[in-house]
């Protein structure tokens, strides 16, 4: 039979030499030195010693096991805050050692015919409460995320209702000052005087057309003599593309009608509502909310992170096509421009749906599952 040594055991133990040269002197095993050697009845009687002393000299028939587990899930609130929710999972179970009579009683009694349906163990019945809860509690987070769903697209299909009407009324107003417009330009020839009868610098008086027509004679052709300017202007000058109206001999008020011409002719409109970009750093959100939630993004990952675990973190959207990766090392104001310059609205709901895709929104439920399957 193998033997060692008191200090070998000590070791063994943890414990100092001397201690355990105490104990086994108070145990009635002779030994002096930590270099005597110990038999297996040497530690059976060190054994029993030990437990008189702790007054446990019957063996335990029940033992009790606690388990204790704390995870934490990072969630979006109605508001796009992130918070965090502790989620603590606490499983206890008591073993407890049967006596021989009992066992060989049970024995005896499964031989029998079963007069009535045994009742089911109390583990099994702790076990289906504690599935009951957990089902309970998915349910009223499935109800919570349907709601925060609902007033999500509430706002969105009140925002939508406010830029159409918004639009209509600066189309609406538009509309009118192109009305104004034209109407100005209108009034001045409607307010040109009429056409007279007689020279141009001797108009014919009212009296003798009175005269005139009282006495019953034909009124004699009248000669109307036009000013030089206005036969310049009905000739075709050098540079003229526009039948005589401007050229280089056309004068100011010429020049004046082009440029207005060419003002009205111009196809560029001002914009009807600021552009906003939505910009989200790592620290406030995970690339497993962006792809639960199906967000299109432009992820710039810290380079200085442990074991750079953001930029393969940002890659596995990249790679799928459902972000943008840009190195920090790449990031300036021109680039970034650029990029967002690029993102026309196709190109984001594409991303947005192999976001969406790859998002696993059921993953807190199955991490749960699989935390009970281990607990027992």
């Amino acid at each position: 039979m193998a033997q060692t040594s008191v200090a070998q055991f000590a070791s063994e133990l943890k414990v100092p030499p001397s201690v355990l040269l105490e104990q086994l002197r108070a145990a009635g095993v002779d030994k002096r030195v930590p270099e005597d050697a110990l038999s297996e009845h040497d530690k059976s009687r060190l054994l029993d010693y030990l437990r008189r002393s702790h007054g446990a000299e019957e063996p335990k028939t029940k033992i009790t096991l606690t388990r204790k587990q704390t995870s934490e899930i990072r969630k979006a609130d109605a508001t796009g805050k992130t918070r965090t929710v502790q989620v603590e999972v606490r499983k206890k179970r008591v073993f407890v050692k049967r006596d021989p009579t009992e066992i060989a009683a049970a024995a005896v009694a499964a031989e029998a015919p079963a007069l009535a349906p045994a009742p089911e163990p109390a583990p099994a019945k702790a076990r289906g409460a504690g599935a009951g809860g957990v089902d309970e509690r998915e349910r009223e987070l499935r109800q919570a995320e349907a709601d925060r769903q609902r007033q999500l697209a509430d706002i969105q299909a009140t925002e939508l209702r406010e830029k159409q009407e918004r639009e209509r009324r600066e189309a609406e107003q538009r509309q009118q000052e192109r009305q104004a417009q034209t109407a100005a330009k209108e009034a001045p020839a409607a307010a040109a005087p009429a056409t007279t009868d007689g020279t141009l610098h001797a108009p014919k008086p009212k009296g003798e057309e009175t005269k005139g027509e009282r006495r019953g004679k034909k009124p004699r052709p009248a000669t109307i003599m036009r000013d030089d300017s206005a036969r310049r202007r009905t000739m075709k000058t050098r540079g003229d593309m526009g039948g005589g109206v401007a050229g280089w001999h056309a004068r100011g008020v010429g020049r004046q009608r082009a440029a207005a011409t060419s003002a009205e002719s111009t196809t560029f409109t001002a914009p009807t509502e600021p552009v906003v970009r939505e910009v989200a750093v790592p620290e406030t959100i995970t690339v497993a909310e962006l792809s639960a939630g199906g967000v299109a993004s432009v992820l710039v990952p810290f380079p200085h992170a442990v074991d750079d675990h953001q930029t393969a973190n940002a890659r596995f959207l990249a790679d799928q096509g459902a972000a943008i990766l840009l190195p920090q090392a790449e990031l300036t104001p021109q680039r970034l421009a650029e990029l967002l310059r690029t993102l026309e609205r196709p190109k984001l709901l594409e991303m947005a749906r192999k976001a969406r895709a790859l998002g696993k929104p059921e993953a807190a439920r199955l991490v749960a599952a699989r935390c009970m399957e281990l607990a027992g």
